[in-house]
């Protein structure tokens, strides 16, 4: 009975190991749920042992090695990045921790005309990159509002309106969008000849996780506004509803080829 319960002890250890390592992204993770998954198949091999089963063919101790090794196999490949199984619904980069990046438009407190990203994550993040939209509604609500865009989205990322390279967990970059704001309030002013409710300013974000390069976007949006002694832009953060996800998904910039 002790090799019951000393494939069970090993199959906790490394079961345990295996969580530390994808919640802080160690190289070895996989290799550790693999292990857990052999240990465990043993260890379930075993009670059956003892709960009197006589395992009188080789069916159902080939079952039980087959899982294991099934298990244990798919863990390796995804240690090794090969998403083979993913068409199946099981997914392919188990362990990848979701990047947590904070994107403000506007700092009500500090500088109001600051775009700021900050990576709260464990993980590094890189190819960062930011374009503005402009939208100029004729009323709260305007379904069709009028567009002005500052950089547009490349494979390159040389026609954005801001670039890093990357970003280190707990690292805050901030750009101020001031020149940005006044060339959108100027061109509202030409375009809707001062006939317009108010103005929704949008940053779109776009970012890489170091570990696997998956692509993340994120959108934050603030109204641009006029300080009424100064006659100063500056930006108020909003959260984003429902409307404003529907035009930020359906008001785009126009897509920019290239031909060779």
């Amino acid at each position: 009975m002790h090799i019951f319960y000393t494939e069970l002890a090993i199959a906790c250890i490394l079961g345990f190991l295996g969580i530390l390592g994808n919640v802080y992204q160690w190289n070895v993770a996989k290799l550790l749920i693999g292990g857990f998954c052999i240990s465990a198949t043993l260890a379930g091999y075993e009670w059956l042992k003892r709960q009197g089963y006589r395992l009188r063919t080789r069916l159902p101790t080939s079952f039980l090695f087959l899982m294991g090794l099934f298990l244990a196999s798919y863990s390796l490949m995804t240690y090794f990045g090969v998403e083979t199984l993913s068409p199946l619904g099981m997914p392919g980069n188990i362990g990848h921790i979701e990047p947590v990046v904070e994107l403000a438009v506007g700092n009500p407190f500090d500088n109001l005309m600051a775009v700021t990203v900050r990576n709260s994550g464990i993980e590094a993040i890189s190819n960062v990159s930011a374009n503005l939209r402009c939208f100029v509604l004729e009323s709260p609500d305007d379904p069709n509002p009028v567009l002005f865009f500052e950089g547009y989205p490349s494979i390159s990322h040389g026609t954005s309106w801001w670039q890093v390279d990357a970003l280190d967990p707990g690292r805050i970059v901030t750009k101020d969008a001031k020149e940005s704001a006044d060339r959108c309030l100027y061109n509202a002013k030409l375009g809707s000849q001062g006939a317009h409710s108010h103005i929704l300013f949008a940053v779109d974000l776009s970012f890489s996780r170091s570990s696997d390069h998956k692509l993340f976007e994120r959108s934050g949006i603030a109204n641009l506004l006029l300080d009424a002694n100064t006659q100063q832009a500056f930006l108020w953060p909003l959260a984003i509803t429902s409307y404003h996800r529907r035009i930020l998904d359906t008001i785009t910039p126009p897509t920019f080829v290239v031909k060779p």
